[in-house]
């Protein structure tokens, strides 16, 4: 899936003009129900932030970037199968989905994979948005100045969201709510 987008031209703090994208208006317009909104506290040790939404959902995450070493977020994990993660890395100015160890990723040679972008490490905040189906990750960094998309297959149900972070604690505010299914 790729998310219908608008795409806007705007000018930087550079004065050079970059292209942002973001996820088409009429996406608001199917916000079903919050599932989480809250400030969690991350460290090195896996905390589970939420159950993941069975329906399609979307998932901020924002965070002071002076705070930030490497921290990273796992999507559609369970008891028995291995999700995928986003991991940013402040050090490397570098944000990057990993879906290799997905147990569908043998399915083909070439979809266990590693996408990644960077990111302003000079800004005050770093916001991440991921847009969530069962079949795709797609990922708005800092308000679409960078996107990923990915697809995903995962396997089983009943599934979490985790987050940890490798420089003590850090403090990111989520916020998340499912959308409403448009095939009925």
């Amino acid at each position: 899936m790729s998310l219908p987008r608008e795409v806007s031209l705007t000018e930087g703090e550079d004065g050079k003009i970059k292209l942002l994208q973001q996820p088409a208006s009429e996406i608001k317009g199917l916000i079903n129900k919050e599932f989480i909104n809250s400030t969690v506290q991350l460290s090195h040790v896996e905390k589970i932030l939420c159950l993941q939404p069975d329906a399609p959902f979307s998932l901020t995450f924002k965070m002071k970037t002076d705070d930030l070493s490497r921290v990273a977020f796992s999507f559609y994990n369970s008891g028995t199968t291995n999700g995928c993660n986003l991991v940013i890395d402040k050090e490397a100015g570098e944000i990057t989905f990993d879906r290799e160890k997905m147990k569908m990723s043998h399915f083909h040679k070439d979809f266990p994979a590693k996408t990644s972008a960077p990111f302003d490490t000079e800004k005050v905040y770093l916001k991440i948005e991921a847009i969530v189906d069962r079949g795709s990750v797609e990922i708005f960094i800092n308000d679409g100045e960078q996107t990923l998309t990915n697809l995903v297959l995962p396997e089983g149900e009943s599934f979490s969201i985790s987050g940890a972070s490798n420089n003590g604690e850090l403090e990111v505010d989520c916020k998340g709510h499912s959308f409403i299914s448009i095939w009925k």
